[in-house]
């Protein structure tokens, strides 16, 4: 059951990461240029991080593994949701892959690596949370 509530809070990033994807594209895009792809990125890594420290420690009954299991979990899932539209779209796995690479200007790698490790701290933050009760 926690593994289902860790992935619930994993489906609310999603409508979180297509509002950011219309602010990059309506707001960021015309005000900053260029600069507006990191800034996405750095903008949905912080929503990730508010999602995890807001529902992650109210599941219950974890132990500090279940916590890195969620984020394992959650980084598959954000690089699934992200590369399967692509490849329908007829993308190479060059054209993912490059997704990752900073030089482009793109924040994607921050982003995943937000995903794996969103849970594990939030998972540690209520640990420490229950110890100074």
């Amino acid at each position: 059951m926690k593994f289902l509530k860790a992935f619930a809070v994993w489906l609310g990033i999603i409508p979180l990461a297509i509002l950011n994807g219309g602010f990059r594209e309506n707001v960021l895009v015309d005000a900053i240029g260029d600069a507006a792809r990191p800034v996405s990125g750095i903008i949905l890594s912080i929503l990730i991080l508010g999602m995890a420290f807001i529902f992650i420690p109210k599941i219950r009954d974890c132990k500090p593994a279940d916590y890195v299991i969620m984020g394992i979990g959650w980084f598959v899932l954000t690089n699934v949701f992200d590369a399967v539209p692509m490849f329908l779209e007829g993308a190479t796995i060059g054209q993912f892959l490059a997704t990752f690479d900073v030089r482009n200007g793109d924040f994607w790698i921050l982003v995943v690596l937000t995903s794996l490790v969103a849970p594990i701290l939030a998972g540690q933050l209520r640990r420490k949370d229950r110890l100074s009760k």
